[in-house]
């Protein structure tokens, strides 16, 4: 095989990868794009994060044992 031959496999190689990773941003950025405009919600913050007293202790052993649990 001629060093030719090889560099353009490797070129076309690359370049389907890059539109590929070209179409992934772009699809991405148009299915994203609208979330901008949303409002912030916070509906369980105050509950679950501010008030509870398991997460304000941090990381302990009671805490873990509470995350995986429905105690």
């Amino acid at each position: 095989m001629s060093n030719t031959i090889v560099d353009k496999e490797m070129f076309w190689g690359t370049r389907l990868e890059l539109w590929i990773c070209l179409f992934l941003v772009l699809a991405t950025i148009t299915i994203y794009r609208q979330v901008r405009h949303h409002d912030f919600t916070d509906f369980d913050d105050r509950t679950y994060f501010t008030a509870n007293q398991h997460v304000r202790a941090g990381i302990t052993k009671k805490s873990i044992s509470w995350s995986f649990t429905d105690n």
